[in-house]
């Protein structure tokens, strides 16, 4: 499950292959000469089509929240986690948002890499070595230190370094986005025309 983040006048190089009719009649090497042509298509317009899974678009949807926040951007009421066709109609809110983004992101010295990792803290924590969830006495505690944040209304909470507790021992909030994920959507604020979130 995730978000599908669709330009709504995107600038396009090229036609967007169709789905074949007879797909499912077609050869392995047929369909896929379609999904390269499809992909072709995705990546000379980066601003058709952009999609995150549930773990990755809530802090895309946070650090849009705090850029916008940060730099006095009016949008108006914002429902961007759920996928219900909110977004931003104009090119130039689009650019004034990606603009928001870059500096907020210039002003953080812990990110110098694509693949720097940038979290969301909503409550809920992991140990860095082990892919569970820690128990809740153990997220009351990080979650004390470090508050968490949402669209439950609490202020959003964003970290750009993992945390070592009393004992010595690292932990990461659950959510994350990588920074190049991050620079990849700001391409496609750069070039959508508007978006809606599907």
């Amino acid at each position: 499950m995730g978000m599908d983040v669709s330009g709504l006048n995107p600038r396009l190089v090229g036609v967007e292959p169709k789905f074949p009719d007879n797909y499912d009649e077609l050869s392995e090497e047929e369909q896929r000469a379609y999904w390269d042509e499809r992909d072709e298509f995705l990546e000379n317009n980066p601003g058709f089509y952009f999609r995150a899974n549930v773990w990755g678009w809530r802090p895309i949807a946070e650090l849009c929240m705090h850029a916008i926040e940060n730099s006095g951007l009016d949008f108006g009421d914002i429902s961007w986690h759920y996928n219900d066709g909110d977004g931003l109609k104009t090119q130039e809110d689009c650019d004034l948002l990606a603009n928001a983004l870059e500096y907020m992101l210039e002003e953080d010295d812990n990110i110098v890499e694509n693949d720097d990792l940038i979290y969301f803290n909503s409550g809920m924590w992991n140990k860095m070595g082990s892919n569970k969830f820690v128990k809740q006495e153990k997220c009351d505690e990080l979650n004390e230190r470090f508050t968490p944040g949402g669209h439950t209304g609490m202020k959003s909470r964003i970290l750009f370094t993992s945390v070592v507790d009393d004992n010595g021992d690292v932990y990461t909030p659950s959510h994350s986005i990588n920074y190049g994920r991050i620079k990849t959507f700001i391409t496609f604020l750069r070039n959508c025309g508007g978006f809606a979130i599907w």
